[in-house]
């Protein structure tokens, strides 16, 4: 059994009938690629870590991006990218789409 993904996948952003994210390396069970996730985490952590202490790195939203994409970049198509699908978790809806923009506006100047 594949499991059943932890985020409600709709469109065309899911695989089969527990709808698995749909991903680069074709991975249709949830512990596959939820223990593929973790081992990236781990290598993004030793990354970011090493660029943090080679005085490598400018926090801002840019930031935020270029970590999500080293991280899921692998594995998914939107990594790095702000989100155009609605998305939610236990029922709980994610900013709407048409607020990310302007929220990752208000972040950047809150970061300044």
């Amino acid at each position: 059994m594949a499991g059943v993904s932890r985020y409600d996948v709709g469109g065309d952003e899911g695989i089969g009938n527990n709808r698995i994210l749909k991903n680069k390396l074709a991975i249709k069970s949830q512990k596959a690629l939820e223990d593929t996730e973790t081992l990236h985490l781990a290598d993004s952590y030793e990354y970011f870590l090493q660029q943090l202490q080679t005085k490598t790195l400018s926090f801002n939203v840019n930031l935020i991006f270029d970590i999500h994409k080293y991280f899921l970049g692998l594995l998914y198509p939107w990594a790095g990218k702000i989100r155009s699908v609605q998305l939610s978790k236990d029922g709980m809806l994610f900013a709407k789409t048409a607020n990310i923009k302007s929220a990752l506006n208000d972040f950047q100047k809150i970061l300044k």
